[in-house]
């Protein structure tokens, strides 16, 4: 198990399923209280963590929408002490050649991947530096590193989440606040099945130093330890967890 002190409250965006859901479970095997938000309902997410043992509720947020987020910080405000772990996952990844990427698309790939981290960090961080501890793990993707064609704005996204987890490592650090990026390769979910052609998947696999699928545990894992005691020396770093995709 993971050092994590008991006591310590963790929310996670894009709850309600993928690497959002498996990260919440993992931490809530930490013996922390786990707060699920998610566009989507994710209070059956949450049961299914209860049911387990553990301790989490769910809540249904636009985390794109400033107003919902400061609602939501405020519900919390009242309920808990405090936040003392943020793990930023929402997401979605449309594809799209570049040519045929407008405006709109554009602007809500940016507002989901990136817009969204910039609020809730905007909303939890700074009650975090005045409580003097705080962890930060915010959900990048390794086509930053080796870019896929047709993501040419998820790709931007997932670049600019890695950028504000720098600056925000170095504003907050001497107040005891990590803030860190995971960058994962391809991961098997419900949406990337749907998205990703098994042909990709295979081709994937081969070109990695580990010849497996990666999974939301292997993501969850990292998660964990990135949001733990042990890692108090690591902030304004990306994680790799790719199976050694890509070896920097």
């Amino acid at each position: 198990m993971t050092a994590l002190k008991s006591g310590r409250v963790a929310l996670v965006t894009g709850g309600a399923g993928g690497i959002g859901r498996a990260a919440a479970m993992r931490l809530a095997r930490d013996v922390l209280t786990v707060i699920l938000v998610d566009i989507d309902d994710p209070t059956d997410a949450a049961a299914g963590i209860t049911a387990l043992g553990g301790n989490a509720s769910g809540y249904a947020c636009d985390v794109t929408d400033e107003r919902a987020v400061a609602a939501l910080a405020g519900e919390l405000g009242a309920t808990h002490s405090s936040v003392d772990i943020l793990v930023n996952c929402a997401g979605i990844f449309p594809q799209a050649p570049f040519a045929d990427t407008d405006l709109d698309m554009w602007e809500h790939v940016l507002e989901v991947n990136l817009t969204s981290v910039f609020l809730m960090c905007k909303s939890f961080v700074p009650t975090m530096a005045r409580s003097g501890y705080g962890r930060v793990v915010n959900i990048s993707s390794g086509t930053f590193f080796v870019p896929a064609e047709n993501y040419s704005a998820y790709i931007s996204a997932k670049a600019g989440v890695i950028g504000l987890s720098r600056a925000l490592a170095s504003e907050y650090g001497s107040y005891g606040v990590t803030v860190n990026a995971i960058a994962p390769g391809l991961i098997r979910t419900l949406t990337s099945e749907r998205l990703v052609e098994a042909e990709q998947f295979a081709r994937v696999v081969t070109s990695q130093a580990i010849p497996r699928e990666g999974t939301t545990s292997d993501i969850a894992s990292a998660v964990a330890f990135l949001a733990s005691e042990e890692a108090s020396f690591i902030t304004g770093q990306t994680l790799m967890v790719d199976g050694g995709l890509v070896r920097l």
